[in-house]
């Protein structure tokens, strides 16, 4: 059975094109694109599977906006409900954020993202009420706090640098800043900028990630991908969309997305399967950039025949490295083993009914992670 989420589009502060700040190597990539079915086990295989427990109203989940392994625990960040939950293994939670929710000090009422430090083994968290990084050890501890004058979106960790990615509204751009993460009361400093494309509009899903000791940029409006090392803009990939990108006219966020409906305007959600760049766009389809060929691969029919209940929606993962993770809903298990029951097909000897059907009542979010399949 094969299933597509919808991307949704988020209202808010600005949407932005090229970057200013010019790369030593910019490398054109192709694009192939692949129209008809491709069955996601010609690609890619499942590695494992997590499925967070209903342990209580902190364990539900309401949307996995980043996933970070940590050892053999799993720490998932929820905007939504301003929290970031740890799991064992076996889905059961063990810790949470939720008790340093407050005005007080080392408190905080909003969180913006989270990246984990690979280095010193610390969880940076990004906060924009009150504007701040905190910083958490393993048990989900406050370490310490940092108040900032910026006020960003999105936090990476890389090496010894925090990039942070904000919007100036008085120059009307996005920015890319770095902190030195030993000298987090110092000044930020510029490292890319992106211009105000079209006012008030912007995709969902995270445009920084660090990801096996690099950090990967990707503006709204803007066709590059940048890999930042040592707080520095190294290689640059610029993906030839052609046709499939999005077109100039009205500058109007409606008439705007009216226009460009089938088009990319945005690439987020980067994750790092060994040479294979994968990312979403504001689009149906997934992306695979080949770093080493210089191809990069359009999936616009994705068939999930190794997981029937599974999305397209990948979602920004540290800590496992050559692996894509991706969630489910629970509503998509549910109608699953509907489908399967109603039809009484096949299906129901397989061993992903059985595990469907064995998770059919929890209400919480499940997590799966994809590898390369072997050549």
């Amino acid at each position: 059975m094969k299933q597509k989420i919808l991307f949704c589009f988020l209202m808010a502060i600005g949407c932005y094109s090229c970057a200013v700040v010019k790369s030593e190597q910019v490398e054109e990539v192709t694009m192939q694109i692949h129209p008809n079915y491709v069955p996601v086990s010609t690609l890619v295989k499942p590695s494992d599977i997590i499925q967070l427990k209903d342990g209580g109203p902190q364990s539900i989940i309401g949307e996995v906006d980043k996933i970070i392994y940590w050892n053999e625990d799993v720490y998932v960040f929820d905007e939504t409900h301003d929290i970031i939950s740890c799991y064992n293994p076996k889905g059961q939670i063990k810790a949470s954020t939720q008790k340093h929710i407050g005005h007080g000090k080392n408190e905080y009422v909003h969180l913006a993202d989270v990246s984990f430090d690979e280095v010193d083994s610390l969880l940076y968290v990004l906060c924009d009420t009150p504007s701040q990084i905190m910083i958490f050890d393993k048990e989900l501890n406050v370490v310490s706090a940092h108040p900032l004058s910026l006020m960003p979106l999105e936090l990476c960790v890389n090496s010894n640098h925090i990039l942070l990615f904000s919007v100036n509204h008085d120059k009307g751009q996005f920015e890319i800043h770095t902190l030195d993460k030993c000298h987090l009361d110092e000044s930020p400093k510029l490292l890319l900028t992106s211009e105000i494309l079209v006012d008030r509009i912007m995709g969902m899903g995270k445009n920084v990630l660090s990801t096996q000791g690099e950090c990967w940029i990707a503006f709204p409006f803007n066709d590059c991908l940048y890999k930042i090392e040592d707080g520095k803009v190294g290689e640059t990939y610029r993906i030839m969309f052609e046709d499939k990108w999005f077109t100039g006219g009205e500058r109007k966020a409606k008439d705007f997305l009216e226009e460009n409906t089938d088009r990319v305007w945005t690439m987020q959600n980067m994750q790092r399967m060994g040479p294979l760049l994968w990312f979403n766009s504001n689009t149906e389809d997934i992306y695979c950039l080949d770093i080493q060929k210089g191809i990069c691969h359009c999936y616009s029919a994705l068939v999930h025949d190794s997981i029937p209940f599974a999305t397209q929606l990948m979602i920004p993962q540290q800590g496992k490295r050559d692996c894509v993770s991706f969630r489910i809903f629970p509503a998509f298990i549910n109608s699953y083993v509907k489908n399967v029951e109603k039809n009484h097909s096949e299906e129901e000897e397989s061993d992903m009914y059985v595990a469907a059907k064995k998770f059919q009542r929890e209400n919480n979010a499940m997590i799966v992670n994809w590898t390369l399949n072997a050549p």
